[in-house]
């Protein structure tokens, strides 16, 4: 089912793990939620790496069980900006920002998001469902000084950085042939959570790591 039909090889990555929300409309840690076997960090994670990426989890210390093998930086509980921030002080660019409630966001899509990634640009961020997808959205170098840069005038929200970056948008019907928005579904409540399991279990089995 969410095999997007294309070509494009990424260059080598760095993936960006959020894992840090609240979860306040969900009542629990996103994060550790099981979905068909497997929580959603350890899905954002494995799909990172089939991308040929570098996974590196931004969130509160968790169990080095919970963390799927991935290193683990604490993103200090203030945001995704700043844990943005965090993890691109911390590893090499490109960085691919992926939200760990994106469960449906195929390993493929993020490989062909990466690829788009050329010099004139600081992002290449998808639009889907009437918004830019900003945590699921490759960054470059000059991404960090934008981020920075708004984290010092009081600016919290990525989009408001984003807003000052040299960015490359790309519709989401560019990355999948069939499926298109439904992969940017974002697992905020346990309805979606349900409908996330509906749309994986009809699909084709997972391609292992």
């Amino acid at each position: 089912m969410y095999a997007a039909r294309m070509s494009l090889v990424a260059p080598p990555f760095t993936g960006l793990v959020l894992a840090g929300g609240r979860s306040t409309r969900m009542g629990r840690d996103k994060a550790t939620l099981p979905l068909i076997g497997r929580t959603l960090l350890a899905r954002a994670v494995d799909t990172i790496r089939r991308a040929g990426g570098t996974a590196v989890i931004l969130g509160p210390p968790r169990p080095e069980g919970d963390r799927a093998g991935a290193r683990l930086l604490d993103d200090g509980g203030e945001g995704p900006l700043e844990a943005l921030r965090v993890g691109m002080a911390s590893a090499p660019a490109p960085w691919f920002a992926l939200a760990c409630d994106l469960p449906l966001l195929p390993a493929e899509a993020v490989a062909a998001i990466v690829a788009r990634l050329e010099e004139e640009y600081d992002a290449v961020v998808p639009r889907a469902l009437g918004r830019l997808q900003v945590l699921a959205a490759v960054y470059g170098p000059g991404a960090r000084g934008a981020i920075e840069r708004a984290i010092a005038t009081g600016e919290s929200a990525v989009h408001a950085a984003v807003a000052a970056m040299r960015v490359r948008e790309i519709d989401a019907a560019v990355l999948d042939a069939g499926e298109g928005e439904a992969m940017f579904l974002n697992v905020n409540t346990p309805d979606d959570l349900t409908r996330a399991a509906d749309r994986l279990a009809v699909g084709p089995p997972e391609r292992a790591a």
